[in-house]
This record gives structure tokens, sequence and C-alpha cells, in this order.
């Protein structure tokens, strides 16, 4: 039998029931045409897992158990399974997942395409009616997954794109370039860390949603005992990748999939997309000014920010923030009552304007 096109690495630390899930989907939904391994990466289960593997290698050769001493944590697992490895191409994928109907011929076909790296599916919540992850967007200081719980059938959650990153819980790449990439870190944010280091050589990653994976998200971590498994941290995170320019790119996202309303051209002909720019090159000043200690500084900027793109989502919360950090409350009062003016598609600025508003004081909501 001759070496598989795909090796799909499935780290798993207890949660039977959802590991059985997973290989059974797998199983199902195999397809002849791609000679495949699966090496499931045992950290050390305490509960039915290595009976259940048992019986899935004696059911279906293409299983590989590998059984670690201790739990070693998600990177070091998948390095693991990757070290074992005998396919052309790596498919890391979480064991709280349930792959669909023809998920990964797609996938095998765009990570063949010039350019590109890394790729990865339209991941679901259960049901198939909502996103669980459709790509990692920076913004605010921090990436995040665009469009979480929005529509699945959402025409913009279902274009092809390149962004900076994707999620770890579903991403296939060529062996070759995982181990030249240094594979997964041990120091945290790993599936975006090796997505940057992808972009880094001018490869893409790219987020498929012609294949769609169910993904449960984060249950070996949320049903751990606490200390029990390894978690690393996105500490020095930032330094790591100093070197390298990070694109705040959020707001272009959400500006061409028409979720946020978008400045017009002005009197110099700068277009909407120069303009919005502009704006968030005013924006990303005024937070390093306040990371300074100088509030009414970066307050000048976010007014200039506004000015460029009055309907910015983005600046308008931080205004709002500085206005509420310089006790101009009733300036506060006053922005607050634009809100219905401005869309705010992205889940992080909402959630970060509903904190703002839960934080003035009570008897001043009645005057929003």
């Amino acid at each position: 039998m001759g070496a598989p096109t795909v090796s799909i690495i499935i780290p798993v630390y207890n949660q039977w029931s959802y590991t059985a899930e997973c290989l059974e989907a797998l199983h199902q939904h195999s397809d002849p045409a791609i000679p495949t391994e699966l090496i499931v990466v045992d950290n050390a289960s305490t509960d039915e897992t290595a009976a259940g593997l048992a019986e899935w290698q004696a059911k279906w050769p293409a299983v590989r158990a590998e059984t670690l001493a201790s739990n070693t944590g998600f990177s070091p697992a998948c390095n693991r399974g990757a070290e074992l490895s005998r396919g052309e191409f790596l498919l890391f994928l979480n064991n709280d997942t349930v792959p669909q109907a023809g998920w990964l011929e797609p996938l095998l076909q765009e990570v063949k395409e010039p350019g590109v790296g890394i790729v990865g599916p339209k991941l679901v919540y259960a049901g198939g009616q909502t996103i669980n992850h459709a790509g990692y967007v920076f913004g605010d200081g921090v990436f995040y997954g665009i469009y979480h719980e929005h529509d699945a059938a959402a025409p913009y959650v279902n274009k092809r794109r390149d962004y900076q990153a994707l999620l770890g819980a579903c991403i296939l790449l060529s062996r070759d370039l995982f181990f030249s990439l240094g594979a997964f870190s041990l120091e945290g944010l790993e599936d975006i860390d090796l997505c940057l280091k992808a972009g880094a050589r001018s490869l893409s990653s790219r987020y498929v949603p012609t294949s769609t994976v169910v993904h449960h998200g984060s249950i070996t971590l949320t049903n751990s005992t606490p200390g029990s498994f390894p978690i690393t941290t996105d500490t020095g995170f930032v330094e790591r990748w100093g070197q390298y320019v990070i694109r705040w790119d959020d707001y272009y996202w959400h500006i061409q999939d028409g979720v946020w309303t978008p400045p017009q051209s002005d009197e110099l002909g700068r277009s909407g997309a120069e303009l919005a720019h502009l704006s968030i090159v005013e924006l990303v000043a005024a937070k390093a000014l306040a990371r300074e200690g100088d509030a009414s500084a970066a307050l000048e900027k976010t007014v200039r920010s506004l000015e460029i793109w009055p309907l910015n989502p983005l600046t308008f919360l931080f205004h709002c923030q500085l206005l509420y950090l310089l006790e101009r409350r009733a300036d506060l009062l006053t922005e607050l009552q634009r809100v219905e003016e401005f869309s705010f598609g992205g889940g992080l600025v909402v959630s970060k304007l509903f904190n703002l508003v839960a934080a003035i004081q009570p008897g001043d909501e009645s005057e929003i």
C-alpha cells in the first residue's frame, strides 16, 4: 500500500463521544480517490478513548493511534502526529468536529493553487445554521473570528477569500511547508502564528466555504478539570511578530461585504476605500496615544478619524470609551444618541459597546 495523499491528525484528550462522532463522519465521507490516513494522538486520556481507538483500528485500517505518556497539550500532540505522518499533505482536525459530505476535495484542490499555503473550511455550529468560524481578522489590537454566529447561508460567508489567519480546528497544508515553517509554536496562538509565518513567505491562508465542517467548539477545554490540560497563552505574541506588519483588516471585509456603511468619496477624489484606511490610521494613532496615557490627545485623533469616516463604528466606539475615561458624561450621552446611525456587524464591536453602556452609572441609561 502506497503512501497516503493526506494525513489527518487528530489530537484528543478524553471526550470519547466527540472523537467517535468525528471518526464516524470521516469514515462515512471518506473519498476512495483520496488516499488518507488518520493519526489520532491521545494525550493520555483517562476515559474510554484507548478502548474506542482500538475498536476503530480493527474496523478501519486507515486509523493509527499514538498514545502519549502525559497530556502534552494541543501543539505538541499535533507536532507529534505530523512527525508520524506519511502523507504529502497534513490536515489538522479537532476531535469535536464533524466533517460533512464532500468536505476534503475542495480543500485539497485549493491548497494546490499557486501562492496558497494553508486552507480551511467553513466551520459551522451543530445544525449548520450559524457560523462557528469563517477566518480570522485583526482589529482593535486582537485577532478574532469574523462573522461569528452569523447566518451560515449569508453571501459574505460563502466567498472564497484570503485572510491573515485561519482557525486551527481544521487546516490543511503540505507536510513540507509545515516543517519548513517550524511546525506549531509552543508559545500560544499556534494557528495564527503558523499562518503568519506562511504569509511572511507570500503564501496565503485561504478560506474555502465550499468545504463545510461542523465544529462544536472548545469541548476538550471546557470539559477538562482545571489544571489537567496544558494551556498556552498569547504572552509575547506581539513581540514575536513585531518585525512584521499585522494588517488591521476587519473594517475592509465589513465594508466590502456591506455590513458596515463605507465613507463616501470626497472633493479631493479620494475613494471610500482610501478614506476608510485614512480613518483607521487616525484611530491607530489614537490607540497609541491612549496607551501612552494621553487620553485628550487620543480624543483629538478620534475626532479626526470620524471627520474622515463619520460612520466608522470602530472609531465611534473608542471615541465613546475615551469620553467615559475623561469623565465627560454629558458628551458621552450625546454621542450615544447616534448609535442607531451605525452598523455594528462585528461581534467584537457589539460586545464592547454593550460593556461601555453597562458601565454608565445607573440612571444614565434612561437618557440614551
